[in-house]
């Protein structure tokens, strides 16, 4: 995720319904936007137009998590700030779906999923959310996001989940409140609708990626610790070498893209974790890593576009921020990456960055002015040849 950025108000206030989501099993009706919502023209070259309207929702808005299941069903996930908030600590929880690209959307009130982080999917209708820090929350849905149902986390786990899903599987480590306790791994079917703690247990706290069918890794924070590897569901675990060498670059920026035994992590500085703004040595702020066995061997490559958050849709191509403002891609399975997006006066920089496929990737941007929001969301069909943008508009609340 990234931080947003302030730009222009656009777009009408939609209509919404009261639906929590969650707390009941019906699902909202859509609303009908009107017609200066529609998606804004595609233009080439990564620089799309926005359209400007209504005013938008009151106070600073963000978008907290994002998924794309398919073509035309997309969701986000919004916290509302107070007007003279600078954060959203205590902000109100939207979600925003439209099963139709963009052309019509429903934005409902969604307090059950204040404090997801996480939304993942398997299909167009199989998806789970998840509370990464202080809550613990899970929750599932089956009907592409319009209904979902809070899912059992273990006794004493309930600190926070972090959630990924390949191959048919969804994979959570489940963090304790006890920090002496080690956590608990889960995995379960993607298409299912509870996660169970896995067989083989190891201690390692780190950073989850599923890698495909009965694969996972765990990235280790701590270098104190070593990353650890699963090719058979759980019941055993590998140690493997631990990426972002310590002491330069000790710090990973995220958990690993991964695709099957290839997998790339973006490794910061470590000085910049100790407020050091600048290294004595001009060594870079960043660094990329990769392996092609599934982490048992590390390869380091230069970052000079401090991509972060690499995802990796196949062994070859992947997708990432840049330079904190940019969305790039990657056709060599993350050795080099090419800016394929970058924002504009108009419309600001991306909260989220979703990549689904080697073609397929979308980006949910906040916009505001005079203390109204409402939110962007650029996307490509194409590899990042062209963006189109669609206006996602909120309630006047």
């Amino acid at each position: 995720m990234l931080a947003a950025a302030a730009g222009m108000a656009l777009l009408a206030a939609c209509g919404s319904a009261t639906h929590d989501v969650g707390s009941a099993p019906t699902p909202a009706p859509t609303a009908a936007t009107p017609a200066a919502t529609t998606p804004a023209p595609t233009v080439p070259g990564g620089q799309p137009t926005a359209r400007t309207g209504g005013e938008g929702m009151a106070g600073m808005v963000q978008a907290v998590s994002a998924a794309f299941p398919s073509a035309k069903r997309w969701l986000v996930l919004i916290e509302q700030c107070h007007p003279e908030a600078m954060s959203c600590p205590d902000g109100h929880t939207w979600l925003a779906s439209t099963t139709d690209a963009g052309r019509h959307w429903s934005v409902r009130p969604s307090p059950s999923l204040g404090g997801v982080d996480e939304m993942v999917f398997h299909n167009g209708l199989d998806g789970w959310a998840a509370d990464s820090e202080g809550r613990g929350a899970l929750w599932v849905t089956h009907d592409g996001g319009t209904v979902w149902e809070p899912v059992a986390v273990p006794n004493g786990y309930d600190y926070g989940v972090s959630l990924s899903v390949a191959g048919g599987e969804v994979w959570g480590l489940a963090q304790p409140a006890d920090p002496s306790t080690p956590p608990e791994i889960l995995r379960g079917r993607a298409s299912g609708s509870t996660l169970s703690p896995v067989p083989g247990r190891q201690r390692t706290d780190g950073l989850l990626v599923a890698g495909g069918a009965n694969v996972a890794y765990i990235q280790a924070i701590s270098p104190l610790q070593r990353s650890t590897g699963t090719t058979d569901a759980g019941r055993s675990w590998q140690h493997l070498t631990r990426a972002c060498p310590w002491p330069d670059y000790a710090a990973p920026e995220g958990p690993p893209g991964a695709a099957g035994e290839e997998l790339v992590i973006a490794c910061r500085a470590t000085e910049l974790y100790r407020g050091v703004p600048k290294l004595a040595d001009r060594r870079p702020f960043s660094i990329l890593e990769r392996s092609s066995d599934g982490g048992r061997h590390w390869s380091a490559y230069p970052n000079p576009q401090l991509v972060g958050d690499p995802t990796l849709v196949s062994a070859r191509v992947g997708w990432a921020t840049c330079d904190f403002t940019q969305v790039c891609r990657s056709v060599d399975g993350g050795r080099t990456w090419k800016t394929v997006w970058e924002p504009t006066e108009s419309t600001g920089t991306p909260d989220v960055v979703v990549a689904t496929s080697a073609a397929d990737a979308a980006a949910v941007i906040p916009v505001s002015a005079g203390g109204r929001s409402s939110l962007l969301v650029v996307s490509t069909a194409d590899g990042g040849r062209r963006w189109t943008t669609t206006p996602l508009p909120l309630p006047d609340r």
